[in-house]
């Protein structure tokens, strides 16, 4: 067909040049990795497709959801995407791993992957969108059941506490969470301290002190939201409690950088 090019043709042409159309079998497909860093998110995908001449080749899928592994030994297409301007999404691509240049399909975001031949049948498009939405429809069964179990332990956790506190006067009950609270406001505002003051010796800057009561309202609000508060003692944890001097010395310091 057409503007189809074949594993020879992808190698003859310089590493970014756009591929318009490649059409092949499956004939390995590895495990999709994902994860995320100082760049955001990322996710790649290999495998090798033969072309019709009976030649390989190997392609990564980038930033895609994950190609099945029922693809393995069936016929795709991998098409770019044709934009106003230009084309983008299936690129040629030198791939430099450990000293070694291989040349590689690149499909990113923007290209399209068709199950079997010709990459014109709207059958095909159509049950490729399928799968993607299949997959989005079990993702968000995932999260709403993790969702609902934990509202549930919440329930269970909020009833076994109410049960325990039915005979109990509710002003001791108040001083009790407010002693919780407390506790647990003292354990947020030394992580805060703590967390900062080595944020400013590692990056040798200085952090204002309005930050580290932001930095403990977040820490308290989310131990409020996860139960964490519930299940500290009743009783003062920091009562008598004589202050380390070299502790002391280290938030002088820091207070006097700050100022």
């Amino acid at each position: 067909m057409a503007n189809t090019s074949t594993v020879a043709d992808v190698k003859e042409m310089d590493s970014g040049d756009i591929v318009k159309r490649f059409e092949g079998t499956i004939k390995k497909l590895f495990e999709r990795k994902a994860g995320k860093n100082t760049k955001g998110e990322w996710s790649f995908q290999h495998g090798f497709v033969e072309d019709d001449d009976g030649d390989e080749i190997k392609f990564t899928l980038k930033l895609r959801d994950e190609m099945p592994m029922s693809y393995k030994g069936k016929r795709v297409t991998f098409l770019a995407h044709k934009g106003k301007n230009d084309s983008s999404g299936l690129y040629a691509k030198d791939d430099e791993y450990e000293g070694k240049t291989t040349r590689i399909l690149l499909v990113t975001a923007t290209g399209e992957i068709v199950r079997g031949g010709g990459g014109d049948s709207d059958s095909d498009r159509d049950s490729d969108r399928d799968d993607r939405s299949e997959r989005r429809h079990k993702d968000d069964d995932d999260r709403s059941e993790r969702r609902d179990r934990d509202r549930d332990r919440d329930r269970d956790r909020d009833k076994d506490r109410d049960d325990d506190r039915k005979d109990e006067d509710p002003v001791d009950a108040a001083a009790d969470d407010i002693m919780r609270m407390q506790n647990y406001a003292g354990m947020c505002y030394d992580a805060a301290c703590d967390t900062l003051q080595k944020v400013e010796k590692r990056n040798n800057v200085s952090i204002p002190p309005e930050a580290i009561v932001s930095l403990a309202a977040t820490f308290f609000i989310q131990g409020a939201k996860n139960g964490t508060v519930l299940s500290l003692p009743t009783e003062p944890i920091y009562e008598n409690e004589e202050p380390d001097p070299d502790e002391e010395k280290e938030k002088e310091k820091s207070s006097k950088r700050r100022r």
